[in-house]
């Protein structure tokens, strides 16, 4: 389906997967901990904060999300 991808062998695109899920699973622990440390030290809560960002850069979310997709797609 993706020419560059054709000549890539199982074993090196397991590889670049494997990465790739390692690096994204790093960064999202990362931000749990950083969202755990607001609540701690701050006493933030994070779904009020996820609601402010969402009602106030609403235009902003959707127009990178839709950029994403059509990136991904």
């Amino acid at each position: 389906y993706y020419p560059a991808l054709a000549q890539i062998f199982t074993a090196d695109l397991l590889s670049s997967v494997t990465n790739v899920l390692v690096y994204s699973s790093l960064e999202f622990l990362s931000l749990v901990m950083a969202l755990a440390l607001l609540k701690r030290m701050l006493g933030f809560s994070t779904l009020r904060q996820l609601a402010f960002v969402l009602e106030t850069q609403a235009p902003m979310v959707q127009l990178r999300l839709s950029t994403l997709f059509m990136y991904v797609m």
